[in-house]
């Protein structure tokens, strides 16, 4: 069993994520979610942040690089990621009709890492959804890494 393990820690390096629902969490702002970790997280993934296009520089924290998706004709919904400047994270945005998709990549060694963070509001049909996920996934290489938020 430990030269299982040996074996897995040398080939990946070890991300450390943070994943709140801004409604049902007491976390004020996203400063102070990373400021309880000591800045250690890698990635934090928010869902449902409830702010305009326009409000996202005012969220910007020093050293993390930031990506948004919000509903731009309402208040309510949208998903946030921070990731480490080193991290180099790019964002991929799928076409979807119900969904809030947030897809992003990085490399890590010789792998590349996808982190796809979706939302499905409340009055999105489920069975839409269900067929949404089942193209977005086939479209993931099978030899990367993925880790798929479903919220």
């Amino acid at each position: 069993m430990d030269d299982i393990l040996s074996h897995i820690e040398d080939k990946y390096e070890y991300k450390k994520f943070l994943d709140a629902n801004a409604w049902s969490t007491y976390l004020k702002t996203s400063t102070e979610a990373l400021e309880r970790t000591n800045f250690s997280i890698d990635i934090l993934l928010l869902s449902e942040i409830n702010i305009r296009q326009a409000e996202l520089p005012l969220y910007c924290i020093d050293g993390y690089d930031m990506h948004g998706f919000t509903i731009e004709n309402r208040r309510g919904g949208g998903l946030l990621v921070y990731s480490k400047n080193e991290l180099r994270l790019q964002t991929v945005n799928p076409q979807s009709c119900g969904l809030e998709i947030l897809h992003s990549q990085f490399k890590s060694s010789d792998t590349t890492i996808r982190i796809i963070t979706v939302y499905k509001p409340p009055n999105t049909n489920k069975l839409r959804c269900i067929q949404e996920l089942s193209v977005l996934i086939k479209q993931i290489p099978e030899y990367e890494d993925s880790l798929l938020q479903v919220i």
